[in-house]
């Protein structure tokens, strides 16, 4: 999918948009896998929010600006590890300075300090982009109990993975018996090592659309 407008960049939802004071968007989302999440996006990157603010663009529509630090590029046009870059999305969480809230229901609302792969859409001809099926395609990343970066997607591991968790994604003969202890489980969050592995793979493969959905062939 390539938007060329500001509406485009809620994929496949469906949007609906109340106005007002303290009002509000919903969606209803379409579930997607992460072959269809790596197909739609143009960029992966591990990164650290830097800042969020919430304004009105130059179009007037609220947005929020989310200041990104670079930990790990993945592909895509992005800047190197430790450099910063600034996406914007429709919507915002929060109320206006006019009373106006508006939001996408199922973007992720993100704090200040927390770290993300992000799988973004390409950016709308108005600079509008979003993570790929919204909560699905953004994993909260953090330091796991015994070490390591786990990953684990805001739109939940079981619906984003798949029924077998990552190892769909991945040739099991590949890993190692403790590496497929740790994806045996499709809710629990997985090594963000290995689900690096899956979706640049994907990427570089072409991934295929699932059968059930009537599609195939390479992004």
């Amino acid at each position: 999918m390539r938007p060329n407008s500001w509406f485009a960049v809620v994929g496949s939802a469906l949007v609906i948009v109340l106005l007002g004071p303290a009002a509000f968007g919903t969606t209803l989302l379409q579930q997607q896998e992460l072959s269809e999440l790596v197909a739609e996006s143009r960029r992966a990157v591990l990164a650290e929010v830097a800042n969020v603010r919430y304004a009105y663009d130059e179009h007037h529509l609220p947005s929020t600006y989310l200041t990104l630090r670079v930990n790990d590029a993945l592909y895509g046009d992005l800047p190197a590890s430790g450099e910063t870059f600034e996406i914007k999305i429709y919507g915002a969480p929060v109320a206006m300075p006019d009373g106006l809230q508006l939001f996408i229901s199922g973007t992720p609302h993100y704090r200040r300090g927390e770290r993300y792969l992000f799988l973004l859409i390409e950016e709308s001809r108005w600079g509008f982009t979003n993570t790929a099926g919204l909560p699905f395609g953004a994993f909260r990343v953090k330091s796991g109990a015994a070490g390591g970066l786990r990953a684990a997607s805001v739109g939940g591991n079981r619906l984003t993975l798949g029924q077998d968790g990552l190892g769909r994604w991945l040739d099991l003969d590949e890993l190692t018996s403790v590496e497929r202890a740790e994806i045996a489980d499709p809710t629990a969050a997985v090594p963000y090592t290995l689900l690096r592995r899956a979706v640049t793979d994907l990427w570089t493969a072409g991934p295929v659309l699932p059968q059930a959905a009537g599609t195939g062939g390479s992004r």
